[in-house]
This record gives structure tokens, C-alpha cells and sequence, in this order.
């Protein structure tokens, strides 16, 4: 239960846990205290899951004092006071209709007419004791009743037949088969609060409007046909039922589906959806399936069901253009199944042979089977179900096929509960298969492999996933995911799968989809962010694409590979946000990869660096990373590998900018959490001398309670103890090793800027800077680098590991500095060189962390230094350099062709450029990092 201030912007949760395992139905002000509101709630149970539910029933809730106090033990559904009454309640609890005269100190029952009163109870507004409530009765007996005289009696209002179907009006544009019975599953019945002769009433078809509330709705004196007082006008132009039933794919033109509907009609959908058009498949009203031949792919059919609720198949020649009745060519004249009573075709398949056999599966109604099929393109149909025992296959609000064809095309299964069958067209019946989890489990869903037409997959409620090559004769149990896996899809290249899952139901039952590369060995989350509902349905649209449907908010597409996911914005607000939500110093949060997803991922860097985005995204993907191309606000653009933060792997953020003026530095934050203000220093450096890489580690170093036995020890996390493997500094098993380990491999004369933070003491310098050894490096960069800072902040001190030893903190068992500087083995081996390209930098808080001013201190004095180091040679060979190189008075410059001015490299000179000793030579780059 949540509470909005501020008109839904946002919201705050009011019951804690309390709510968590219960369905919310109703929530009403008490229109006698608005200080208290009442809740109803249902158990939150289902027959495959255990019964993790409490606090079901009705509920009050004093907003003055915040307290929840219990009324009822037992399910409730709806509740509602009576206009005038302020004692009179009304409630709907599961065996009906509940009254209280006393505020609800005692209840008396009502069933009237003996059905599910589940859907709405709505009190007159103004007259006392004249109640309407929304009924269920199966599908044909759906709508309002109304008692005047507070539940004595009861009048049921059905607009079936006589005067009251004769007070239905439609607009023009809804023709003679459009015309939709009356609150058809309506869950609603709202009075204008300006008029109240005006109300509304919402079902499956549309709208209904009513000018004359001020009547009774019913006559209780008259007929059943014929008791009506209201008239109601209906519409549903422009608004559209998004009960999705199923996907119908084009056979050969990709991209193009159909959205089938419990609506008038359906979507198609071109080019994966960027195209939607609403179509109809007139008579029918409410459309299953809709298929076309592969041979003839303008021939396709449709199947569901008429206003008049029986089953109904369409045909059309012209690709959905004209649909008509296959034996007659008339849209309106009576078919096979109308004829037959049957309730509703739900499932069809087109065989692949020559005279394109159709097979039906249908809600029998008062037919005598369940599964029809047609050898003549649906002219003629004949049973097709001998060897079925199972009864009610075919189910009219089954949201999936249960009637499946192999990749043979002459191949099929069907399934219901826990009866399992396969039939061949040339079989003369079907075959019992045992289900794969035991005769006693039901199957949620069975799909057939693409290619293979012996392989099928069938999933089992709450115990697991099952493939079977050898079309149903035996079966391998894939490693599971989640707790109760649902609907199956399978990709066109039988690569992927993916299934839907409920998971951690016993807190909150949080749907999710995860997708598997290898048959279950490793499984990846799928963002459901699109899902408002949970989905009902999901199929492969091709294999990067997957739709899923709900019951209430249509179909999605989800792409598995996206390799235009693009953002704009502040790169510093991206991430100083990522980091802020990073996990902190417990939680067990950090996954280290394995060798194979360390390898995958320098294999996406490799793609990354040569600007093959495809490749680089795909890969990125399986590893549980977005690829982002990001515009920043000032025009730069970078791409971010972004955790999808699922399965809890937590690796870092990695940022590489490809216009680079620096293109030979790397800047580093293995401690965002522990070295406060680290990260953010370190992404604003980066965008300001326009450096060439970032990275920032994905939690806290104490994160994990795993040590990853790298040698030396830290008190950060409490005692004395080893490194944790969630220490990016001191692991050599992570993503932040192996890409330190790519880019050095990658750039010339790379260099790594390290930054840390430590606890100043008034006996240490503010800035302790080491390579990571103590051993002198062949030209020192540190002794620069520290006196830039100085003249930047004549109140900063400095300290460097190599000239002073006995400093703290020199980062001599940093895994990254090993590695730049050689060790054979970072984890445990000390480096005996000093390469002088790692930088490990301590720095004191209030002076060089604090804010935005302290860390342009930093970046400026490394911006200068990279700049300016000279390289020392007395002739400058031809070839390509970086940004450090200047050109100095003890260099002979080649005669290298035409002058090239390049972002990141050295001015190439042309053979007419004559260089003399001590002249200069000035050069600007504009346009290059604001600190250029």
C-alpha cells in the first residue's frame, strides 16, 4: 500500500512487510471518517506453489496514527459504505455478498443467484440501501445486479433479449457483427460526480455510457428479457481491449506478425513493430490464431471466436485483406464449428504437405471432439482426436499454443494437465507420452526445436525444464533457473531459450525471464522493465528479438542484443548515480568471473577498441553488460559497458572514449566506496584531460566475505585480515585485472593513474605517490608530477615511495602495478622493475577529494605532466606518437610528408620544414578535453 503527495510523481510504502504476501483488491475512504480507509485483500497462493500467505482479509487504516488494525482473517475482494447509512457496509468475501449494518461489528450473507460476485460493488451515491454489484457466471452471463431494498432482494439486468437489448445503442461505425452484448466481464460501474443520472460501466468490448441513472437499472416486475430501465450507448473507438491472446508470425516476411486479441479484431505489426495497424477478421470478434500457408503466403487463416461465443474460422486469399468463410466465400454465413456449438476454436496449425492440412483445436462446447482437421484448406473438417483422453485441452483463456507442430511439419504435440500426447498426420491416432517429470506433474508448456524436428522442450510447474531429442521417448533434465519455471520460447537458430519464472514468490513474486545460451548451464536475466503486468506468453520474433504478452498491457518486444543502446546527458551524473547505488561493505554481493568470462570479455574489448560495436555489444550481452553509446552534454561521445547488475556479479564500469586528446592514460578508482569521492574524482579527471579509459569497481573492497589470497594485508574492513576478492586492487581473478591487462597490451606507452584516498595525519604528507614499488623507475614522473601539484597548491605536501621508503600506503602489493611492472605472478610476486607507468596516488580529503575544485588540482597536474614529458632522444623516428611527445631542441625531426594535426599524436612535419637548433616550434590543439 503506497501514498502519493505529489499527484503520483512519487510514492512512499505505508505497511512495511505487512501487505507483501497478499493480492490488494479495494481501498476505500470511509466517507464518515476520512481519517480511515478501508483494504481489502485475497491469499496469495497458487495450486503449484506452497502457501506462503498472512494477512489476507479486511483491514483499517488510521492515516492519523498510521495503525493497521484487522477486521476480517478470510479473503475479501471488495468493500464499500452506503451513501447514506454511516453504519452500513457492504463487502464481497468468496462465498458472496456480506452486509453490516454496525460498521462491521457483525455480517449477514447473501448469494444471489448463486454466483462469483468478485468484480465491483458500487453504492447509489445518493439514494441509501440501493447497492449494484458485477457478477461472474461463465462467459455467456456476465454483467449487473441491483438491490434497492439493502440485499432483501435482487434483480439481475442482462440486456439478452426483448426491451433490454433494444436500450443498447452503437455508433455508426460499429456494423450489425459488431455489436457486443452487454458488461461483457464488466469490472466497473462509476457515477459522475457532476450528474449522477450519468454513469459508466467498462468490459471486454469498450465503453458504456448511461443519461438515465437516475431510474433504477432494473424492473423488478418485469421478464428477464425485458426488466431494463437504463439505456446505455456503447464505444470502443479508439480504445482497445490489450487482453493479449497470441503472436501469429508471417512465414517468410520478417519482422511481420499479428497481435491476437480478446478485442475486436487484431494488431498487425511490420518491421518488429515500428508499423501498427488494428485489422479485423470479420465475423470474428475475439481472434486466437492467426497463420498463413508457407507455400502460398498469401493464403492464411484466423480462428476464435463470434459475439455469438462460438468458435469461428476465417479465411483469406489476399494476405489478410478480405477475410471470408472457407467453404461458402461468405464472412457471414454459418460455419463447421458455428453449426456444431462449438465455444471457441483456440489453437491452429497448417500442416506442411500438399494440400495444406489444417488442425484445429477448439473448446468443444457441444462438439463431440476437440481436435478437427481439414485436408482441403478448411472446405470440410473431420475429427482428429482419437486416442485423446484428456478432456478440456483447449482452453479459452490459454494464453499460449497447446497444439504444437515440429520442425517436420507433419508432426505434432498437445498436452493438458499432466496428459501428454504426439501424433504424426500419417498416424491413425495419438500417442500417450509419459510427462518427463512423472505421471503425476502437469506441464506448463511444451515447444518444438526449429531445426530439429525429434527435439522438444516441455516445462514443468515448479520442477523444472525438460529436452528430449528423440521426440518425447526419453529426457535430460537442464539445469533450472529460478523457482517455478513457466512459458518457454525458442530462438529461429535454436541457440537460445528463455523462460518465464516467478521468482522469490514467498516475498513478493517478482516475475522475471531468464535466458540461457547452453541449455541451462549458465542462465542470464532478462529486463522485464517493459512487463507492467506478468507476461502470459513469449515467443521469438527472430533471434535477437523476443515479444512477451500480458493480460492487461499487450505485447513487448525485448531485444536480447541491442546494439543502438544510445543515451545522452551529464557523463559524470551517469556515473556518480551508477556508484551511489553500487552495494557497499557487506552483502556477499561480488560474483568473481570465470577464466571463460575473462576471456569473452577481452575478446569484447578487442572488438570494442576496433570499433566493431555489433560484435562488442553481442558478447557484452552474454556477459550481462550493456554496450552504451553516450552523448554527453558537451558533444563528446563515449561508450560505457554497463552491468545489467543481474545474477549479482557487480564487475565495475568501464568507459572508453574514442576521440581521446590523451590516448596514452588511463585513469583508475578500485575503491569508490572505501576512498570516498574517488570515483567521482576520477570520472571528472577523465572527461577533463579527455583521457583515454576509466574504470570504477562494481561494490565496496569489503564487500565480499571471501578472501582471494593475494599476498599483504589491510585493517580497512575491521582487523587486520587478507585482501577480499571484492578488493579490485588486490585480485588478480577480475574484469578490472584483465582489462588493465588489455589496455597495456593495447596503447603505447600507456599510463595508469591509480587514485586512492587515506586518513590524513598531520605527520604525513596530503599526497603519497608511488609506482607500486620502491624501486626507482628510469626516469621519475612522480617528482613532476608532485611539484605541479605544489605550484597549483603551495599548501599541499608530498612524499614519493621510491625517494622516502618509509612511507605508508605505497601500493606495493597493488595486483595492477604488479602487472604494469611485470610480475610474473601479481597475485603473490612482488615486482622487481619499476616501468614508471603505474601511478598509485594517496591523497588527503579536504584538499584534493572534497569537491569538484580539489580533484581539478589533480587533473590538472596529470594533464600537464603527460603533456610535457620529454622523450629524450637525439632523433625522432618516423611513425605515429602520443599526446606526451614534445618536440625539443635535441630532436631531429624525418622528413615525413604533408603536415598532419591529429587529436592525441605529434605534429608529423612536412620535408620543406626546415628545423633550426633553439627555435620553437608552438602547437594548439583546440577542441580537445577542457583542460587542452
Amino acid at each position: 500500500m503506497f501514498k502519493s503527495q505529489d499527484k503520483g510523481a512519487s510514492w512512499t510504502k505505508l505497511d512495511g512487510t505487512l501487505f507483501d504476501t497478499a493480492w490488494l483488491h479495494d481501498l476505500k475512504f470511509n466517507p464518515h471518517d476520512t481519517n480511515k480507509l478501508l483494504i481489502s485483500s485475497s491469499s496469495f497462493k497458487e495450486s503449484w506453489m506452497p502457501n506462503y500467505t498472512t494477512n489476507e482479509g479486511l483491514w483499517e487504516y488510521d492515516i492519523s496514527n498510521q495503525i493497521f488494525t484487522q477486521l476480517r482473517t478470510t479473503d475479501t475482494y471488495e468493500v464499500a459504505f452506503d451513501a447514506v447509512s454511516t453504519t452500513t457496509m457492504i463487502a464481497i468475501w468468496e462465498d458472496g455478498i456480506h452486509i453490516s449494518t454496525d460498521s462491521g461489528m457483525t455480517w449477514t450473507s447473501q448469494q444471489p443467484f448463486s454466483y462469483n460476485y468478485r468484480y465491483f460493488v458500487t453504492p447509489h451515491p445518493t439514494n441509501t440501501n440501493h447497492w449494484f454489484f458485477g457478477y461472474w457466471n461463465a462467459i455467456f452471463d456476465n454483467g449487473i445486479i441491483e438491490t434497492t431494498n439493502g440485499g432483501l432482494t435482487f434483480q439481475e439486468v442482462k440486456y439478452n433479449g426483448g426491451t433490454n437489448n433494444a436500450k443498447l445503442t452503437y455508433p455508426p461505425y460499429a456494423a450489425t457483427n459488431y455489436n457486443p452484448s452487454f458488461a461483457n466481464a464488466s469490472s466497473c460501474l462509476s457515477f459522475s460526480p457532476a450528474n449522477n443520472s450519468i454513469a459508466y460501466t467498462g468490459d471486454w468490448y469498450g465503453v458504456w455510457r448511461s443519461e438515465d441513472a437516475n431510474l433504477n437499472l432494473s424492473n423488478g416486475n418485469a421478464s428477464n428479457v425485458d426488466n431494463s430501465n437504463w439505456s446505455w450507448d456503447w464505444t470502443a473507438q479508439g480504445i482497445h481491449s490489450l487482453v493479449q491472446l497470441r503472436i501469429g508470425q508471417h512465414p517468410t516476411i520478417d519482422g511481420l506478425f499479428y497481435n491476437c486479441v480478446a478485442d475486436i479484431g487484431y494488431y498487425k505489426a511490420e518491421n518488429y513493430g515500428a508499423t501498427l495497424e488494428h485489422k479485423t477478421a470479420i465475423p470474428i470478434s475475439s481472434v486466437y490464431k492467426i497463420a498463413f500457408e508457407k507455400n502460398d503466403p498469401l493464403i492464411g487463416y484466423a480462428v476464435g471466436k463470434q459475439y455469438n461465443n462460438l468458435g469461428r474460422i476465417t479465411k483469406t486469399i489476399d494476405g489478410g485483406n478480405n477475410w471470408f468463410e472457407p467453404s461458402s466465400g461468405n464472412p457471414f454465413v454459418m460455419s463447421f464449428f458455428e453449426n456444431g456449438g462449438a465455444s471457441t476454436i483456440t489453437d491452429l496449425e497448417i500442416a506442411d504437405n500438399a494440400d495444406e492440412s489444417l488442425i484445429v483445436g477448439i473448446e468443444k462446447g457441444s462438439m463431440p471432439s476437440q481436435i478437427y482437421r481439414s485436408d482441403d484448406q478448411g472446405v470440410n473438417f473431420y475429427a482428429w482426436d482419437d486416442g485423446i483422453s484428456g478432456i478440456n485441452l483447449f482452453k479459452v483463456w490459454t494464453s499460449i499454443d497447446h497444439l504444437v507442430q515440429s520442425a517436420d511439419g507433419q508432426s505434432f504435440y498437445t498436452w493438458n494437465e499432466n496428459k501428454f500426447y504426439k501424433r504424426h498426420l500419417n498416424d491413425a491416432a495419438w500417442q500417450t507420452i509419459t510427462p518427463p517429470a512423472g505421471a503425476d506433474k502437469w506441464i506448463a508448456q511444451c515447444i518444438s526445436h526449429p531445426i530439429d524436428p525429434n527435439t522438444i522442450y516441455v516445462s514443468h510447474y515448479g520442477f523444472g525444464i525438460y529436452k528430449s531429442v528423440d521426440g518425447g521417448n526419453s529426457w535430460t533434465n537442464l539445469p533450472m533457473t529460478g523457482v517455478a519455471n513457466t512459458e518457454l520460447a525458442i530462438s529461429p537458430d535454436g541457440q537460445k531459450l528463455v523462460v518465464v519464472d516467478a521468482e522469490n514468490f514467498d516475498q513478493n513474486r517478482a516475475q522475471k525471464l531468464f535466458l540461457t545460451l547452453d541449455e541451462g548451464v549458465s542462465w542470464q536475466t532478462l529486463s522485464t522493465d517493459c512487463l507492467l503486468t506478468p507476461a502470459v506468453g513469449i515467443e521469438f520474433l527472430s533471434n535477437e528479438k523476443l515479444i512477451a504478452w500480458t493480460e492487461g498491457t499487450g505485447s513487448h518486444i525485448i531485444d536480447l542484443v541491442n546494439n543502438q543502446i544510445t543515451e545522452t546527458g551529464s557523463l559524470f551524473t551517469k556515473i556518480d548515480n551508477i556508484i551511489d547505488n553500487i552495494p557497499g561493505s557487506s552483502g556477499d554481493d561480488y560474483m568473481p568471473p570465470t577464466t571463460d568470462q575473462m576471456d569473452d570479455w577481452e575478446l569484447m574489448l578487442d572488438y570494442l577498441w576496433n570499433g566493431n560495436l555489433d560484435a562488442a555489444a553481442t558478447i557484452a550481452f552474454t556477459l550481462q553488460y550493456d554496450l552504451v553509446t553516450f552523448t554527453d552534454d558537451s558533444g563528446e561521445i563515449y561508450y560505457i559497458l554497463e552491468s545489467q547488475e543481474i545474477n549479482g556479479n557487480h564487475w565495475g564500469t568501464f568507459v572508453f572514449n574514442p576521440n581521446a586528446c590523451q590516448t596514452n592514460l588511463v585513469i583508475q578508482s578500485p575503491h569508490p566506496k572505501n576512498d570516498l569521492n574517488t570515483g567521482q574524482q576520477g570520472v571528472h579527471i577523465f572527461e577533463t584531460i579527455s583521457a583515454s579509459f576509466y574504470m570504477v569497481a562494481g561494490t565496496h573492497r569489503c564487500n565480499s566475505s571471501t578472501y582471494g589470497g593475494c599476498s599483504g594485508s589491510t585493517s580497512t574492513c575491521g582487523s587486520s585480515e587478507d585482501y577480499r576478492i571484492s578488493d579490485m586492487a588486490h585480485t588478480e581473478v577480475s574484469m578490472f585485472q584483465r582489462t588493465t591487462a588489455f589496455l597495456l597490451d593495447k596503447i603505447p606507452d600507456v599510463y595508469f593513474m591509480q587514485l586512492h584516498g587515506f586518513g590524513w595525519d598531520p605527520d604525513e604528507p596530503y599526497i603519497i605517490l608511488s609506482n607500486g614499488t620502491t624501486i626507482a623507475p628510469a626516469v621519475d614522473l612522480l617528482t613532476p608530477l608532485g611539484d605541479s601539484l605544489l605550484l597549483i597548491d603551495p599548501t599541499l605536501t608530498y612524499g614519493v615511495a621510491h625517494i622516502t621508503p618509509s612511507l605508508p600506503l605505497k601500493g606495493t602489493t597493488n595486483t595492477q602495478g604488479r602487472l604494469i611492472n611485470n610480475s610474473p605472478a601479481p597475485c603473490t610476486v612482488a615486482a622487481t622493475q619499476n616501468v614508471g607507468r603505474f601511478f598509485h596516488i594517496e591523497q588527503e580529503y579536504s584538499k584534493l577529494r572534497a569537491n569538484q575544485s580539489a580533484w581539478d588540482k589533480m587533473g590538472t597536474a596529470i594533464n600537464q605532466l603527460i603533456k610535457n614529458v620529454n622523450i629524450n632522444q637525439v632523433s625522432l623516428p618516423s611513425g605515429r606518437y602520443q599526446a606526451k611527445h614534445t618536440l625539443t631542441a635535441q630532436t631531429s625531426v624525418e622528413a615525413l610528408g604533408d603536415v598532419l594535426l591529429q587529436a592525441g599524436e605529434c605534429v608529423l612535419l612536412a620535408p620543406e620544414f626546415e628545423v633550426e637548433i633553439n627555435s620553437t616550434l608552438e602547437v594548439s590543439i583546440e577542441n580537445c578535453g577542457s583542460g587542452q
